[in-house]
């Protein structure tokens, strides 16, 4: 089971503090020598509470072997108002037995 934890985000007009949630697919799955391989891609969006602006990030992410975070890229953060002075902290990925 995979846990992705809320990113603090800075917005880049107004510099409020706050979390976005990430929703988040696998994408692929293969065969290794060590077991399977899955890629996870993961998306969120979140309206800053103070004046509005939306941010968007992205992010993918390797498990490997099973249990094991193998790679994880932060895609370009934008956000509605364009500032490009937004900030998402890079998802915490968590993998654990149910």
């Amino acid at each position: 089971m995979v846990k992705i934890e809320p990113s603090k985000c800075v917005c880049g007009e107004c510099r409020k503090e706050f979390y976005m949630e990430w929703e988040f697919e696998i994408v692929d799955v293969s065969e290794r020598p060590q077991g399977e391989c899955v890629w996870y891609h993961g998306e969120g969006e979140q309206e800053c509470p103070k004046c509005g602006n939306i941010l968007y990030g992205g992010f993918s992410a390797t498990e490997y072997p099973a249990g094991a975070l193998e790679s994880n890229s932060k895609a370009e953060v934008s956000d509605s108002m364009e500032t490009g002075k937004s900030k998402i902290n890079d998802p915490v990925i968590r993998f654990f037995d149910i």
